[in-house]
């Protein structure tokens, strides 16, 4: 009936895995000669949320991309960080940079997915920094496929832990917080996670002060205002990057649209016909 009525169906479900088994239905229909629409997997359970990582990652290229609106031919961003900020070894992209996720690692499919993606790019390290409880930290399935990849990570329980003779927190290229979903919890759950201390997995300027001057801090969202995985008094900071990737969530998920409907060369031709032209009032 939804493949009847509609072109294409975006499906969010708390269900394991239900999206793909709805795109595989969708094969069976075509094989059959029946009408078949997309399947847009919005969030699958705690399996994964592909559409999340892709704005996740666009964001992050777009940061490490060091542009900034002051720059000019004769002096830029990143420049002035590799050369007058100590951060020497400093590269453009995705590549050679660690990765923090903090927080509900077990639970967070944003997180999952978004791991897999940085897992392609070269010497990319992840480090995950969750309660030492079997929910909340990292599942085995994502550790095994981790290994099969040849990808570094490690797992720790605080900001303080040790990597590479320097706390986790000053070793961060990029942060990607998340809340602890209480939503989920069963009552073995609530009872063992009272004796935790969660004050340990959430962001205060302290720390963010002891991070890199350019480390964008992410945030897939709905923050939780009680939990206070990152405080309000953060938001001004430069590095607090949660707004705009949420503001890339709309554009990433249109071109993923145009992409299904096979309407984004249409897109960049008219792109490239009336918005070609550019001027340089640098030269």
């Amino acid at each position: 009936m939804f493949s009847s009525y509609f072109d294409v169906i975006i499906m969010r479900s708390p269900i394991a895995r239900l999206a793909e088994s709805c795109a595989y239905l969708m094969n069976d229909l075509e094989l059959s000669g029946n009408r078949t629409v997309p399947i847009v997997n919005a969030g699958s359970g705690a399996d994964e949320h592909p559409t999340q990582a892709l704005l996740d990652i666009y964001t992050l290229q777009r940061s490490f991309q060091f542009d900034s609106p002051k720059d000019s031919p004769a002096a830029n961003r990143f420049e002035e960080l590799r050369e007058r900020k100590g951060y020497a070894g400093l590269t453009k992209g995705l590549a050679h940079k660690t990765y923090g996720f903090c927080g509900d690692i077990g639970r967070g499919r944003t997180v999952r997915s978004l791991a897999m993606l940085l897992a392609l790019y070269e010497n990319a390290r992840l480090v995950f920094v969750s309660p030492d409880h079997p929910t909340l930290s990292m599942r085995e399935d994502l550790r095994e496929r981790l290994v099969d990849r040849n990808v570094r990570f490690y797992e720790f329980e605080s900001f303080d832990d040790m990597l590479d003779e320097k706390p986790v927190i000053e070793q961060l290229d990029a942060l990607y917080m998340t809340r602890i979903q209480k939503e989920h919890n069963n009552p073995q759950d609530a009872a063992s996670m009272a004796r935790i201390d969660f004050s340990r997995y959430c962001l205060t300027p302290e720390l963010v002060g002891r991070m890199k001057e350019y480390a964008p801090i992410l945030h897939p969202f709905p923050r939780d205002q009680h939990f206070g995985e990152i405080p309000p008094e953060i938001d001004n900071d430069p590095r607090a990057m949660y707004f705009r990737q949420a503001r890339n969530g709309m554009w990433i998920r249109a071109a993923l649209l145009a992409h299904v409907f096979d309407v984004d060369r249409l897109i960049s031709r008219h792109f490239m016909t009336e918005y070609l032209e550019r001027h340089n009032y640098n030269d």
